[in-house]
């Protein structure tokens, strides 16, 4: 089974990318390192050690963390995102782990998809055979945080700073695919991806 870890940037389409890509192919399973940690605001333990870090004022009404309260809070205050980064990666990075043993141990998994934002920025030790970047220039992140998910500039200023600049990703990948056009163009880069030989049984 290989094991592959798809970066790239905010807003490069790394989700789309991976339902292209693995969407009806039971062969590859996909761990999605954003979707562990919302699982872990919504577990109770895990909320309320977040809350005791950052104050009671980031949880929502049905107790779990409320991502909007907590943006702010950890986006402009490098310190404040390192201790929820040392508070919620090493418990995402051994649930990955273990689904990758899963996955090993089926049989039936030849490509472990390892989905992961900041794989270079908090050094993710995660064993792996690959790495994919996806990329997109700095202005269409930001046109596509604005449209898509309503971000004013300074929000969007403070994510991107806390993520390497995109050509420095480009430059340690194994992979990279450029996510700057249409959806069409995408599904042509994946689509040869898929008959690259890395892939192949």
């Amino acid at each position: 089974m290989l094991t592959a870890c798809l970066t790239g940037g905010i807003a490069t389409g790394k989700s789309l990318f991976v339902s292209l890509l693995a969407g009806g192919d039971a062969s590859i399973e996909v761990f999605d390192c954003d979707a562990a940690v919302h699982q872990l605001f919504a577990e109770p333990a895990w909320a309320g050690a977040v809350a005791a870090a950052f104050g009671p004022g980031v949880l929502a009404a049905d107790g779990t963390i409320d991502r909007a309260r907590l943006r702010p809070l950890v986006f402009g205050d490098d310190a404040a995102r390192r201790r929820l980064e040392g508070l919620l990666h090493p418990e995402v990075r051994r649930r990955c782990r273990a689904a990758r043993a899963a996955a090993a141990a089926s049989g039936r998994v030849r490509l472990f998809l390892i989905e992961v934002p900041l794989l270079y920025e908090t050094g993710f030790d995660v064993d792996r055979d690959y790495e994919i970047v996806l990329a997109s220039s700095p202005s269409t992140q930001r046109a596509r945080l604005h449209h898509h998910r309503g971000l004013d500039d300074r929000v969007v200023d403070q994510i991107l700073a806390a993520q390497w600049p995109i050509l420095e990703k480009v430059r340690r990948a194994h992979l990279v695919v450029w996510n700057e056009g249409s959806i069409p163009c995408l599904k042509r880069q994946v689509s040869c991806l898929k008959r690259h030989p890395w892939l192949s049984p």
